[in-house]
């Protein structure tokens, strides 16, 4: 039994490493692009990203973040499970082991999924604009580049892609290495989508973005939810719909809590 889940720690492991690896690489190719008129800037981007079964750059990169969540889960699993150490004098390494430079590959690819995923699906406005977000030094992408891709043309912005978007970035964000720090920097962001999903996007139902919200709300404390939301309200938004179904929202928050 022991064997086995050596085995099992190692197989683990090696995930982890391979999905962390493509990801480093992906972004690093990333940041190798700078915005040229005269390139095609999404077949380039294409070109530096694994293959997935759908062919726009959120999703391909997004399916690289999956992988990464799912190796990060598994090993935080076998962690919790593992017996303790018999010397305890030499402090073993835990499976989920991860650099300074692994953290800012995750948060340059939850900040690129987020600006290329989920602005071209929500109005203009609901969202900080591009050029006026918060961007770490450590990310080194060109900003210009950036800006490009999230307004072609090609990107999917329908709900169902919304849903995924928000679905990938709420997997990465809630696991235990990268909650602490990162979910609270990206709350107000993901608030604004999910409110905007939930009653501005009415068709397909939005099930999944309620329980999301409701998720949200029921593990942050409410400081922190709150403090997010008071930052959602009061940027300038030039949907009316957006704003006036954040009222009875903040209020039905403010009932319950």
């Amino acid at each position: 039994m022991a064997d086995l889940h050596r085995d099992m720690e190692k197989l683990a492991v090696d995930r982890l490493g391979t999905s962390m690896r493509r990801l480093n690489e992906a972004i690093d190719s990333i940041r190798a692009v700078r915005m040229d008129p005269s390139v095609d800037i999404e077949a380039k981007i294409l070109q530096v990203l694994p293959l997935a079964p759908n062919n726009s750059i959120s999703e391909r990169l997004l399916a690289l973040v999956d992988a990464l969540s799912e190796a990060i889960a598994e090993a935080e699993a076998l962690e919790s499970s593992r017996d303790p150490p018999v010397n305890k004098t030499k402090p073993r390494a835990p499976l989920c082991l991860l650099s300074l430079r692994d953290y800012t590959t995750v948060q340059a690819a939850v900040e690129l999924i987020l600006v290329w995923g989920a602005y071209p699906c929500v109005e203009a406005g609901i969202l900080t604009p591009i050029p006026q977000r918060v961007v770490a030094k450590t990310f080194k992408i060109d900003r210009a580049m950036v800006q490009h891709v999230a307004t072609l043309e090609s990107n999917p912005s329908t709900p169902a892609h919304l849903d995924n978007v928000l679905r990938g970035l709420l997997h990465v964000l809630e696991l235990s290495q990268f909650k602490p720090m990162l979910l609270p920097a990206y709350l107000a962001d993901l608030l604004a989508c999910l409110v905007y999903r939930i009653h501005c996007q009415p068709s397909p139902p939005p099930t999944a973005a309620a329980a999301r919200l409701q998720q949200l709300m029921d593990v942050l404390p409410i400081r922190v939810f709150m403090g997010s939301l008071r930052g959602v309200l009061a940027t300038p938004h030039a949907s009316t719909l957006f704003v006036l179904s954040s009222i009875p929202f903040t209020l039905k928050l403010l009932f319950i809590h």
